[in-house]
């Protein structure tokens, strides 16, 4: 499933796909609360460049993973994201893994394209 995430933090983001959009999709669910967004682009920071990011629900009692009346899965959500290593183990790692090994980049929110 395509994804675009507005971006809200940095205010100022300009990437690839344009200010404040990041575009791409979820390739992992580490939790409900906690997925892996690669971005269809390479994206540069400050902290680094790269197009994988550990996504973190922002708000308690917040899914980023949510499934609607008729059982389908879509993504949607505030979070804060971090940036990871292209070769990062995600799928054997836990979230608590996965956050010391990102460093931290945007506050964003999944949108459809």
């Amino acid at each position: 499933m395509d994804l675009t995430i507005s971006i809200g933090e940095p205010w100022d983001f300009k990437g690839p796909d344009g200010r404040n959009k990041m575009k791409g999709k979820v390739i992992f669910e580490v939790n409900n609360r906690a997925v892996i967004f690669k971005s269809t682009k390479k994206q540069k920071f400050i902290e680094g460049k790269g197009n994988l990011f550990l996504c973190l629900a922002r708000y308690v009692g917040d899914d980023l993973v949510c499934f609607n009346n008729k059982k389908e899965k879509f993504y949607s959500g505030t979070f804060g994201a971090g940036l990871l290593k292209d070769d990062a183990d995600y799928k054997n790692k836990t979230k608590e893994q996965l956050e010391k090994e990102s460093k931290y980049v945007f506050i964003g929110s999944f949108g459809y394209r």
